[in-house]
């Protein structure tokens, strides 16, 4: 007889810095990471007592996720202090699904638009880090690593979406977007690499296939033009020149993503008008990506959200930082 296998899953955890801060060091009151820890409890305790939600959601989308409520677990990696969140957000707006429950004995659940979807089972790790100035004996720099505990039953852009929500409007802490100077210094020193470049732009397309009775009316076509590029092993200098190619301008959003290893670079430029003016947004990202093979059953039975297997899945990648 054959034997069942046990699915393999994937726990990705992405990375990311918040926007490093300087502090006085040499003083009667320097700052811990134990303060770190106090302040971002703090300010959970005043998001609970604002009665006001964060809501965020997709542009262009019905949906909307709020935060409702994050419960903070002192935890320790080795002797430093660290913070588990357990975040319960809650999905509105949906409409269309149903849930078939196991349960042949329950009736079939629908949601509909005023329905609430409540997932208690987002986990994010804030881990505090203070180092000296390299500039100055009497300051030092303080920062956040964030940790986005992205289990197998979770999609990549929701968590990091709530990450960045929480980490703006909740502990007033962004995570950080580096200079671009910065940013090409980082790419020139990883030799190697692998690179994914994203085009896309909004084109007027033909009206060939719009239905005669829509013609009687004012209307706009556009097209969406995309492209891909996946370039494997080339050099750091190519890679960066790319940055930069005319080749490109024709496109109004350009995303270029630079692999090495576990860490990925993102540089997100993206044309806008206003006031008849065309200005270009630029973003640039660093963050690192480890991904953790977990199974099946740890996920159905909850082991994976245990904040001794949190700890565990998350000490064996702090040596890689």
């Amino acid at each position: 007889m054959a034997k069942n296998k046990t699915n393999s899953l994937l726990l990705k955890i992405p990375i990311y810095i918040s926007e490093i801060q300087p502090t006085q060091t040499k003083t009667i009151f320097d700052l811990t990471l134990d303060d770190i820890i106090e302040n971002l409890k703090l300010k959970i305790e005043t998001y609970h007592k604002s009665n006001s939600a964060c809501i965020f959601g997709k542009k262009g989308k019905s949906e909307a996720i709020s935060i409702a409520s994050i419960d903070a677990e002192n935890i320790k990696f080795n002797e430093d202090p660290a913070l588990l969140l357990r975040v319960s957000t809650q999905r509105t707006n949906l409409c269309g699904g149903t849930i078939h429950h196991k349960d042949e004995e329950l009736a079939n659940t629908t949601l509909t638009y005023s329905d609430t979807l409540t997932i208690p089972t987002n986990i994010i790790v804030l881990y505090p880090r203070i180092v000296p100035s390299k500039t100055n004996p009497n300051t030092a720099e303080w920062f956040v690593y964030v940790f986005v505990y992205e289990d197998p039953s979770k999609l990549n852009v929701d968590m990091s979406q709530l990450a960045r929500q929480l980490m703006r409007n909740i502990f007033d802490t962004p995570i950080r977007n580096i200079k671009e100077k910065k940013f090409r210094e980082e790419i020139s020193a990883l030799g190697l690499l692998r690179l994914e470049i994203v085009l896309s732009n909004f084109t007027d397309a033909d009206d060939d296939d719009i239905p005669t009775n829509l013609r009687k009316y004012s209307f706009e076509v556009k097209g969406r033009k995309e492209k891909f590029i996946s370039v494997e092993n080339i050099s750091a200098d190519d890679a960066e020149s790319l940055l930069n190619a005319n080749e490109f301008n024709s496109f109004t959003q350009k995303i270029f993503r630079f692999f090495k290893d576990k860490r990925k670079l993102t540089a997100k430029f993206t044309e806008r008008t206003k006031d008849a003016k065309v200005l270009i947004e630029r973003t640039f990202e660093d963050c690192f990506n480890f991904e953790i093979e977990v199974k099946e059953p740890d996920l159905i039975s909850g082991k994976i959200f245990e904040t001794s297997t949190i700890k565990e899945n998350i000490e064996c990648l702090l040596k890689q930082l």
